[in-house]
């Protein structure tokens, strides 16, 4: 009877082995794009810092040099300007123009040292109409709320190539209307940064 009994019955099958979950490992992939994300940001962070967050109509004008002092406004320049407004080159050593928004033209050979000591002039034709003209002084007011070193100046309408047109150490941006946008990035990037830091930048 036994022996039927042991026949009947199947032999016992060894359990599985239990399965254990192999630890996670970090995906290649996931630090690679980790480490190139890091490295576009310092990138970005570094061209921001070196001036290319600038608009992208503006002109950069080689150095005509600093320094470069008339004794008074009889003297004419010696090598004419490379760029019109002027964006380097010779000035009356003993004037500058005074900050802030100006209702007559100012001559370059003084307006010259204001850009030299790292301000910005932005200049408008004089037959600019007028609901822009007071467009530009609210805003050229709010640039001197953050900075002092800004000169609003007309510029007989001859004698400029766009309606408005921004000057800085070497750098020009015309703009044919008003914007707000472009002028307060070339502001907040160009100013304080001329040869002579008598003026200090926003960042």
């Amino acid at each position: 009877m036994s022996n039927q009994k042991n026949r009947n019955q199947k032999p016992s099958q060894p359990k599985p082995p239990q399965m254990q979950a192999a630890p996670a490992k970090k995906s290649s992939a996931t630090t690679y794009i980790i480490g190139a994300a890091l490295v576009i940001a310092v990138v970005v962070w570094a061209l921001l810092r070196n001036g290319t967050s600038l608009p992208a109509a503006t002109q950069k004008f080689a150095d005509q040099g600093q320094s470069l002092h008339l004794e008074s406004l009889a003297e004419q320049v010696r090598t004419p300007y490379n760029s019109n407004p002027p964006t380097s080159g010779w000035h009356v050593g003993s004037m500058i123009a005074p900050w802030g928004i100006s209702a007559e033209p100012i001559d370059d050979r003084i307006s010259v040292h204001n850009i030299e000591h790292g301000g910005i002039i932005i200049h408008y034709k004089q037959s600019l109409e007028a609901n822009t003209v007071t467009e530009l002084k609210a805003l050229a007011t709010e640039f001197q709320r953050q900075n002092s070193c800004i000169v609003m100046v007309p510029r007989p309408d001859d004698q400029m190539s766009a309606p408005i047109i921004m000057t800085a150490w070497n750098y020009l941006l015309p703009l044919q209307s008003f914007d707000k946008v472009s002028m307060t990035q070339f502001f907040a990037d160009r100013v304080g940064n001329g040869p002579e830091k008598n003026c200090s930048p926003l960042r």
